[in-house]
């Protein structure tokens, strides 16, 4: 919660209280008076001004920046116009939320997030969210090294020269829910220069002159960021995006490596070259791809992959090729089945050598059972199914599988499926295959779910962070968040695993006085580890 709200108007005047009433005229000044806390309202209207940050907020204290009469009414234009409309340098915890964004004619990006002191310091915890971008030369979003950098739910239109979003040397972040469209110089989204753990998901890019999204790409040795080797990327998640109308191919993985692929939607590419795998070089010496893992996704042509040689061939599973929607979990109704079956996997041109398959990452040793406490009062099981229970079953395929708002049997089969019971105490059984379930829905005594089927290694359980806000943010679950025992030990205790009951539960402040709410029962005795839970 803002302690401390600053007002912005084009009628406004500079020196002013900025109250709502007696507001500032330069989105700047406001700046400039910010301390942690604060929320920056900026009405309606034309502001011109080149904005930066050169201070920060705190983990519970961010500061905003907000368009405060809706989207888009708020629209920044630069006043130099060879420099960045917006810029942030080395800042922590800054949020950006509402805004048009208007990019200058030279190439600079409109809104653009920097390192500083040659790398030393990063802007972390930044959120770029609800903006309206216009882009001329540069990029629409530009990324030069950061951490925890989540853009969302964004419009980026144009860019002659670059790219609509552009990370370089950025980690443990979310590129999701935006609309990228009309980039003629260079791709949609990039993700390269020793990015790791960053997620592409649910993105909508279309009519873009060249590809739509790169995992990799040829960086300059001086802005790499260090940590990958001789990667590019590394742990790129790009997941449920729709890409159509591309000049060029729709996803290229170029250098990178530990790369999934899962439940797009790619059709109407110009290209021969639809997806394809190939090394990155020109600015070092040559970097091959990695492991690559292509699984539900849609395509609207039976050749749609091409690995260059010198790079591995990927992991190929459940896709499909006559161009209808994938497996999207967004858009799968309540209580409705969506199967995909398999089809003949594609050809790569050329075809390499294959290379031998990774040795596994040792498994994460669990952390030591705690000395037993008092029992706490048991929480409620979840209700035996009723005549009135409604029964969802899956096939022997990769299936998406949801529950209605009341109690449900859902029962996945064979194949990797995705699971989630939705609303009410549901009964979970995944089958055979390498299942996740995922609990995404408001949490309470009558929203308790029993897995009955958790095979530890192969299956997963998906957490939403939107919901379980105290876990983290997206990718694995941190090893200190996880306990196994009846109840959290310390502050940072968020998921605790009763193995002597099954009981799944989250606690928002850990050992602190609030009670953990029980949202899962799985069998007892499993040897759970954080590298169990995603965060999504």
């Amino acid at each position: 919660m803002a302690t401390n709200i600053i007002w912005v108007s084009t009628t406004g005047r500079a020196g002013a209280a900025g109250t709502e009433t007696a507001p500032l005229k330069s989105i700047q000044e406001a700046i400039s008076r910010a301390t942690p806390g604060t929320k920056i309202m900026v009405k309606a209207g034309v502001y011109s001004e080149n904005v930066s940050f050169p201070k920060s907020g705190t983990a519970s204290a961010p500061i905003e920046l907000v368009s405060a009469d809706g989207r888009g009414k708020a629209e920044i234009r630069p006043a130099d116009q060879n420099r960045e409309t917006i810029k942030v340098a080395a800042s922590d915890y800054i949020t950006i939320d509402g805004f048009k964004v208007i990019a200058g004619p030279m190439a600079k990006a409109a809104i653009h997030l920097t390192s500083t002191n040659n790398m030393a310091d990063l802007p972390t915890n930044i959120i770029i969210r609800n903006n309206d971008i216009k882009a001329a030369a540069g990029d629409g979003i530009k990324v030069s090294q950061g951490d925890r950098i989540t853009v969302t739910n964004n419009t980026s239109e144009g860019s002659t020269q670059e790219q609509g979003i552009d990370f370089v040397g950025v980690t443990n972040s979310v590129i999701s829910h935006n609309e990228i469209y009309g980039v003629t110089g260079s791709g949609g989204i990039h993700v390269k220069g020793g990015s790791s753990n960053v997620s592409i998901e649910y993105n909508l890019l279309h009519d873009n002159a060249r590809w739509a999204i790169q995992a990799g790409g040829s960086t300059d040795i001086q802005s790499m960021r260090p940590g990958t080797g001789k990667f590019e990327a590394v742990n790129i998640r790009i997941i449920g995006n729709e890409v159509y109308n591309s000049g060029q191919q729709a996803l290229r993985i170029m250098g990178a490596d530990k790369v999934t692929v899962e439940d797009n939607w790619f059709r109407g590419v110009s290209s021969n070259r639809f997806i394809d795998i190939v090394s990155a070089g020109s600015t070092h010496e040559d970097w091959a791809s990695g492991t690559v893992t292509f699984d539900g996704n849609s395509m609207d042509r039976a050749n749609w992959l091409t690995v260059d040689s010198g790079n591995p061939q990927p992991t190929i599973l459940q896709n499909l090729t006559n161009g209808k929607a994938p497996l999207d979990w967004s858009t799968v109704h309540a209580g409705v089945v969506a199967d995909g079956a398999s089809t003949p996997t594609p050809t790569p041109t050329p075809t390499p050598t294959p290379t031998p398959t990774p040795t596994p990452e040792p498994t994460p040793t669990p952390e030591p059972t705690p000395t037993p406490t008092p029992t706490p009062t048991p929480e409620p099981t979840p209700t035996v199914p009723s005549e009135s229970t409604k029964t969802i079953n899956g096939t022997n395929g990769k299936d998406t599988l949801v529950g209605t708002s009341g109690a449900d049997v859902i029962k996945g089969f064979g194949g990797n499926d995705k699971i989630g019971g939705g609303a009410g105490n549901d009964i979970l059984t995944g089958g055979a295959g390498a299942d996740v379930f995922v609990f995404n829905t408001a949490l309470g005594s009558s929203n308790v779910d029993k897995i009955t089927d958790f095979e530890v290694k192969l299956d997963r359980i998906y957490l939403e962070n939107a919901v379980m806000t105290k876990v983290g943010s997206w990718g694995n679950l941190a090893a200190s968040k996880f306990r196994i025992g009846t109840k959290a030990l310390d502050s940072d205790d968020r998921i605790i695993y009763n193995s002597s009951t099954g009981a799944l539960s989250y606690d928002a402040d850990g050992s602190g006085s609030k009670a953990a709410v029980k949202f899962a029962e799985l069998q007892p005795g499993l040897k759970l580890t954080a590298a169990d839970f995603y965060i999504i």
